[in-house]
């Protein structure tokens, strides 16, 4: 790594920072371009490989907002939030991927999504060079940025796209704003401005914009205090204005409750402690990662968890005796704990820690490395010392390549991804209850080693905050391996750990899956009537009179009546409003079939294909009930229907 030089001074009117280093023509055009080009590089094992399937599928194919790429998906996707998110910006450059996209292929969709990377690499340069008036270090910090495994989560994770956005036009927008405060004109401080809102707009955690401004104000930006502030005053009041916008009129952000880290806010502050020295030794050595992690949530381990704000407080003042830019060594530490403050634990969080939140402070942590070992530098002097500190910092380099293009295949598939997870981060529940999850909806199924999964995602620390998505696989399949084992004293004692964090309604489902699986189906069916009331057993037998003698099909004739409210409803309003009322409904009609009740099972089934023709579950719970009773001319053309819905939807 090169000489960091000396610490640049300045008083008065002056900039604290020196002019950004000069390039030449061939590293301002070719060696720049290559650099935005190197995620490619890096990557590129990755380019034929599909949606992972967590929320890739959610943004780029589930996106009802981009109408398939059409032309209506470009004004609704600025009128509407989406996944509980307003982000436009990132919706338009999905928008551009299903537009542009043919077929199942993902490889347009990979390299827009590494470019953004290139860009955010190319932005790490720029400020890097301007804030320190050395090319040789901000190439260092740039290449380490781009090699870093941290940064490999949101490379390899479509669904991160909203992450790579929102980095790169934050950086660009700080970037923007250092050039016009060392000269680079009125045209400079106008892009700052566009970029600002940009960045809002592709995601929220860019409120840390004015935050890093007033960072580079406060510790490098020359003029008057009064100066400085004002300086920071746009970006701030866009920023402002963005948040009560989405809390007020979008009526975003508000959040739902969740559970808070160590149960208070001041049990969070203690307890991100632990989670920031973590961070700092993913920067510099990136070890065992994953996605997600377990953190200690017991406030009653306070000695433990205030040593870990010691050594965290310990490692800035240690950098700061041994740096020798001082300025820039605070300006690098404030700008990385602001980039992170979205992402700690004030407020509660579904995830308390994932590096693709480290990944926003990333450049300033490893410009802090780079100062580290360029001090390091001058104070051997000797040369033979500085040719092995250069050595040692492309090892380094080669190292953190090694373990980024290792984690390509875990990105391959979401069995693989969950696969890793339990085995670098065994210890916490998320991982096990993802694991559970796709062991049980592979082809074919692993039953035993899902509910052994989910055993031990409920003996995790954590688990409770298992997703929603995985909590109800993990429930499920760990009562049923629980009581295969253990007998059913022990399956219900863990089926009740699990549903104190559910629904009544999610508690039936569970409840009447659990007896399904294990084939006790009149009990299922017991469970699962208690939502189909006497108003929907009504609607089923009105539509399954229709279509008993096969003449008529569910959907054939429009809706049928809504069972709450009489009123005329669309295919898709019931399964919107309440989902798990159409899947304990479509359950309820195969525990008929079971039980011995194949005309039950039937009228119900086809209310179901009725509301929604176009589901797969209602549609396979529909042929099975015609099967049951003979009915196999329209058992035939609901299986016709499936197969033209594939069809469709791989067009």
């Amino acid at each position: 790594m090169p000489d960091a030089g000396p610490e640049p001074i300045g008083s008065g009117q002056q900039l604290v920072t020196p002019p950004a280093a000069s390039m030449s023509p061939f590293l301002r055009w070719y060696a720049l371009a290559a650099l935005v080009l190197l995620p490619l590089v890096v990557y590129c094992r990755s380019l034929s490989s599909g949606l992972l399937g967590l929320d890739d599928t959610i943004y780029f194919q589930s996106n009802v907002l981009l109408h398939s790429g059409g032309l209506a998906g470009l004004k609704e996707l600025w009128t509407r939030p989406y996944f509980d998110d307003y982000a436009p910006i990132t919706q338009l450059t999905i928008w551009v991927d299903t537009a542009l996209r043919h077929g199942d292929s993902c490889v347009l969709i990979r390299v827009h999504h590494l470019l953004w990377m290139g860009l955010c690499a190319l932005a790490v340069f720029q400020i890097m060079r301007r804030v320190s008036g050395h090319v040789g270090l901000s190439w260092a910090v740039a290449l380490l940025y781009v090699l870093h495994p941290v940064s490999a989560e949101s490379a390899l994770w479509v669904a991160e796209r909203k992450n790579l956005v929102g980095i790169a036009l934050s950086l660009w927008s700080v970037e923007r704003h250092i050039a016009w405060r060392q000269g680079a004109g009125r045209v400079a401080l106008a892009a700052s401005l566009v970029l600002c809102p940009l960045a809002l707009l592709a995601k929220a955690h860019a409120v840390i914009i004015p935050a890093v401004i007033a960072c580079y104000e406060a510790f490098l930006g020359g003029g008057s205090r009064v100066r400085r502030v004002v300086e920071v005053l746009p970006s701030g009041i866009m920023t402002l204005l963005f948040v009560v916008g989405c809390m007020m009129v979008i009526h975003l952000y508000h959040g739902t409750v969740r559970m808070q880290v160590g149960g208070s806010l001041a049990a969070s502050v203690l307890c991100d402690g632990a989670i920031l020295a973590r961070y700092l030794m993913h920067v510099v050595l990136p070890y065992h990662l994953a996605i997600f992690y377990c953190v200690i949530e017991d406030p009653q381990r306070w000695p433990a968890l205030l040593g870990w704000w010691l050594a965290v407080l310990g490692a800035v003042a240690l950098s700061m005796v041994v740096v020798r830019e001082r300025r820039l060594a605070l300006f690098a530490w404030c700008a990385a704990g602001c980039s992170i403050l979205p992402a700690i634990n004030l407020k509660p969080l579904p995830v308390p820690m994932s590096d693709h939140y480290l990944q926003w402070s990333l450049p300033w942590l490893l410009l802090i490395l780079a100062l580290l070992v360029s001090s390091l530098m001058q104070y051997a002097r000797g040369r033979e010392w500085q040719a092995s500190a250069r050595w040692a910092t492309c090892g380094y380099a080669a190292f953190l390549l090694l373990i980024s293009v290792a984690r390509i295949p875990e990105f391959s598939s979401q069995a693989k991804l969950a696969q890793t997870g339990v085995l670098n981060q065994g210890d916490c529940a998320i991982n096990w209850g993802m694991y559970c999850f796709t062991q049980q909806y592979k082809s074919p199924p692993d039953v035993r080693e899902a509910g052994r999964a989910g055993m031990i995602a409920y003996s995790c620390t954590d688990y409770k905050r298992i997703f929603a998505t995985y909590q109800n696989s993990c429930a499920i399949m760990a009562a049923v391996e629980c009581r295969r084992l253990y007998g059913e004293q022990a399956s219900r004692q863990l089926l009740a750990k699990a549903m104190s964090l559910m629904s009544k309604e999610v508690q039936c489902y569970v409840q009447g899956m659990v007896y399904f699986n294990e084939g006790r189906y009149a009990e299922a069916t017991a469970v699962l009537s208690g939502p189909y009331t006497p108003s929907v057993q009504e609607a089923a037998r009105s539509v399954g009179g229709l279509c008993r003698s096969g003449d008529q099909q569910p959907w054939d004739f429009p809706s049928a009546v809504d069972p709450e409210d009489r009123q005329t409803v669309d295919p898709n309003r019931i399964r919107q409003r309440n989902a798990f009322s159409f899947q304990i409904f479509c359950l309820l009609s195969e525990s008929y079939c079971q039980a011995g009740d194949p005309a039950s099972a039937f009228d119900l089934a086809a209310l179901l294909v009725n509301m929604d023709p176009g589901n797969t579950d209602a549609l396979n719970v529909y042929i099975f009930a015609c099967q049951q009773l003979g009915l196999l001319h329209s058992a035939e053309l609901a299986r016709q229907r499936i197969v033209a819905a594939g069809a469709a939807a791989t067009d």
